[in-house]
């Protein structure tokens, strides 16, 4: 038991945190949860919003895409509100992912053209271009979606989990089964290496 809600909030997203990494999102999204409520009883607002970040990020792991959108997008109005940009680029970018694994791309597409680069603090841009190729693909335009997947490679950070997910999409949405299925195969390789070292 704490006194000082700043301090509970921290212990729960800690607690969050290390339970995402073992990939215990289910406990992990209580404690985010728990945390999110004593940054509120703070009234600490970037706390707060961190902690709606954390939440809609583990229901997309959960894989409860509408109610990430609806935590990721309450996160997102919040920080606009409050002229807080600390989250915001990877707030918008869970958004765009949460909204393509539900095939909304248009929806994607309103929050992708809300992403400002320079509120990128220390992130890899990788995502970004990702999220562009996909975008791309889906109007038909496969040069732009390839020439996008390769500058994401160009990035000094590349997420590979991230790139084999967006040449699936792509390859999906061009009708080419066998290089889908190929990206898709190396998806669930990844994943079982990810969860095997969590354990």
């Amino acid at each position: 038991h704490f006194d000082n809600h700043r301090l509970a909030g921290l212990v729960h997203r800690t607690k969050g945190d290390i339970y995402g990494t073992e990939c215990l999102f289910q406990n992990a999204l209580e404690e985010y949860k728990m945390a999110e409520e004593e940054f509120v009883k703070a009234k600490l607002d970037h706390h707060t919003i961190h902690s709606m970040y954390c939440i809609g990020l583990t229901l997309g792991n959960l894989r409860a895409f509408d109610a990430a959108i609806e935590y990721l997008s309450k996160a997102e109005s919040k920080s606009l509100e409050l002229d807080y940009f600390g989250n915001i680029y990877v707030i918008q970018i869970e958004l765009c992912y949460n909204y393509i694994q539900n095939y909304n791309f248009d929806k994607c597409e309103e929050v992708f053209s809300r992403i400002d680069l320079s509120d990128n603090l220390g992130y890899s841009n990788c995502d970004y271009y990702c999220i562009g190729a996909i975008l791309a693909a889906y109007k038909q335009d496969f040069d732009k979606a390839f020439s996008l997947i390769e500058t994401a490679k160009l990035e000094p950070v590349v997420y590979s989990n991230q790139l084999n997910y967006t040449e699936y999409v792509v390859a999906h949405l061009q009708g080419k089964s066998d290089i889908a299925l190929s990206k898709y195969e190396l998806m669930i390789e990844n994943q079982d290496k990810t969860t095997i070292n969590a354990l």
